[in-house]
């Protein structure tokens, strides 16, 4: 008989049989800019994931594991130090999946503070998933919460007007059982103006520091940022 386990640490579904499912949220669509002071931004963002490791028989395999949309919108408090609130939902994308929950809701609220203007930023991130289970012939439904303190950099060069790449990496530490998720990110920016708009296309790696040669997870996603008002010259 499988038994679904809910595992805070990975905020997927993972069966007994070993079978790993929905990755926790991981593109930052970020540069190292921080927003200029009374400075607005806002962006929409969709993202892709999938799992990579070995099945039971010790055949790897490559899954798709969910499909995630997105918004956020961000403030800036001085001109080194900004804020950031995030709303994302998770789509589950296996029948297994599906069967199991309709999906995850992550709320995410982001400081960062430049280190060095526009080239190194670092920040604490706070994020709580939610989620509800769906009733079984093995198991009751049931709704339940977990929260992830997320210490994060991101690095940019060249940090240029129409262009910028960025490499960017966080740990997530889950307060419920300890657990520990890393991630790692390598993002463009694009724009004819980066001080009105940009669009982010960006790739991710995602790693469980506990069982970290079994199985990574693969991110790709895009965003569109819009910015308010203009940053100052």
């Amino acid at each position: 008989m499988k038994k679904l386990l809910f595992i805070s640490a990975l905020v997927s579904c993972i069966l007994i049989t070993g079978c790993v499912s929905m990755a926790p949220v991981s593109n930052s669509f970020e540069s190292a800019k921080t927003l200029d002071k009374g400075q607005i931004d806002a962006m929409g963002n969709y993202s892709i994931a999938f799992v990579s490791g070995k099945d039971e028989s010790g055949v790897k395999q490559t899954n798709q594991t969910n499909n995630n949309f997105g918004f956020r919108i961000g403030y800036g408090i001085t001109d080194k130090f900004d804020l950031k609130l995030r709303y994302e939902r998770l789509l589950p994308v296996t029948q297994d999946d599906k069967n199991t929950l309709n999906g995850v809701n992550y709320f995410g609220l982001t400081p960062r503070y430049a280190i060095v203007k526009d080239k190194l930023t670092a920040g604490v991130g706070l994020g709580l998933y939610s989620f509800k289970v769906k009733e079984t012939e093995d198991t009751d439904a049931f709704s339940d919460s977990y929260f992830a303190i997320s210490p994060n950099l991101a690095f940019t060069f060249p940090s240029e007007k129409n262009f910028d790449v960025t490499i960017g990496t966080k740990i997530d530490f889950f307060t419920e059982d300890g657990g520990s998720i890393w991630h790692l990110n390598l993002g463009l920016g694009i724009s004819s103006d980066a001080s009105k708009w940009s669009l982010r296309p960006e790739l991710g790696l995602i790693k469980d520091l506990e069982n970290f040669s079994e199985y990574s997870w693969f991110t790709g996603g895009i965003a569109f940022i819009l910015k308010i008002n203009s940053a100052k010259e």
